[in-house]
């Protein structure tokens, strides 16, 4: 937001590619299209998006902030895919050249550390401080 006043603008680009942005983030969010496999009703909620980036932003502040994060699991659970062991049906995050499909441990742990310089995501400011909070 620019000076607090409620005026939000993507970062680094002029007036009419952040028009654009804007445009095209009002359609996905009002047509988040076909449901694959992997669907539940959160994808087509439109404030679905927006709090997950929000959460994975605080998230990946936190984890930087405290190198010691424990990220173990507890095994003893029944439903396949919160095992740390359990191997997710996603692949190629950071561009591998064999298909490889990640541990649910592997990709909390390593994959997505938001320390691991092969991530192909990064957040525009981890800056917590117009909420009065600092990391």
């Amino acid at each position: 937001a620019e000076g607090g006043a409620g005026r939000y603008r993507f970062a680094g680009v002029g007036a009419e590619e952040d028009h654009r942005l804007k445009r095209a983030l009002v359609r996905l969010a009002c047509g988040p299209g076909g449901l694959g496999t992997m669907a539940t009703n959160s994808a087509s909620d439109p404030l679905f998006v927006l709090v997950h980036s929000y959460f994975h932003r605080h998230w990946s502040a936190l984890r930087l902030a405290r190198r010691d994060w424990d990220t173990t699991f507890v095994e003893d659970m029944d439903c396949y895919g919160h095992r740390a062991s359990d191997v997710m049906p996603w692949e190629g995050f950071l561009g591998e050249e064999t298909p490889y499909r990640y541990t649910q441990q592997e990709l909390v742990s390593s994959v997505l550390d938001p320390a691991n310089p092969a991530l192909p995501f990064i957040h525009d400011s981890l800056d917590f401080s117009s909420c009065g909070v600092s990391l």
